[in-house]
């Protein structure tokens, strides 16, 4: 569970820093309460040997609403709730499982994969660490505003990447909300990294050069 949540919440910390000229030890509180809520919260909710099992009820989840316990977590160290919507994403949702964390940005976006603990030989931490070190190193988010636009910047010559938030009608709400979307189903539905169904969606090409790094 540690690692996970370490992924997680690294994850997170490293879209906060990219969005805002925030002090590091702010950040660090962040990330330290962060991690403090999740393991209280998935306490009685982790599963090794079932892996799906409580994916919804460890969700975390933005969808115009701030998930009650990132809301906790930038109180603490000083960001309203009013702060975090602009720097993060207004659709996003992070399914932490034993041995995986994977996020999705947009409704429609492909699932990717941010930590696979399956894969590690190494360093135990390496994935986590690493992981939110790429974001870091190779991504620069921009804040959403009233147009609903989340963007990135990295270092390619392209330089600004958008992406655009789509608003649907919630024809597959049993999908899109964590509470009825069930692991067995976010991992069938999930291509492998960010591919397959993701390029084949013309919304998500100028997302995808992150999203591809950070699944790497």
């Amino acid at each position: 569970m540690r690692l996970e949540i370490r992924s997680a919440s690294e994850f997170l910390m490293n879209i906060l820093r990219l969005g805002r000229n925030l002090d590091s030890r702010l950040l660090d509180v962040f990330r330290g309460t962060l991690e403090d809520l999740l393991r209280h919260h998935y306490q009685h909710h982790w599963f090794p040997e079932k892996p799906s099992k409580g994916s919804g009820y460890r969700c975390i989840r933005i969808n115009h609403k701030m998930d009650p316990i990132l809301a906790k977590a930038g109180r603490a160290c000083g960001l309203q709730e009013a702060s975090l919507r602009e720097l993060l994403p207004n659709e996003l949702t992070l399914w932490v499982d034993p041995l995986e964390v994977s996020y999705r940005i947009g409704e429609n976006g492909s699932i990717c994969v941010l930590y696979d603990g399956g894969h590690l030989h190494a360093s135990s931490s390496s994935s986590s660490s690493s992981s939110s070190s790429s974001v870091s190193s190779h991504v620069n988010g921009g804040s959403s505003n009233n147009n609903n636009h989340y963007s990135l910047l990295t270092n390619s010559p392209q330089g600004a990447l958008s992406y655009h938030h789509q608003h649907n009608n919630h024809l597959n709400n049993n999908h899109h909300h964590h509470h009825h979307y069930s692991g067995y189903e976010r991992i069938a539905a999930r291509p492998a990294g960010c591919k397959g169904s993701w390029d084949a969606d013309p919304r998500n090409i100028n997302f995808e050069p992150m999203a591809t790094y950070v699944s790497s």
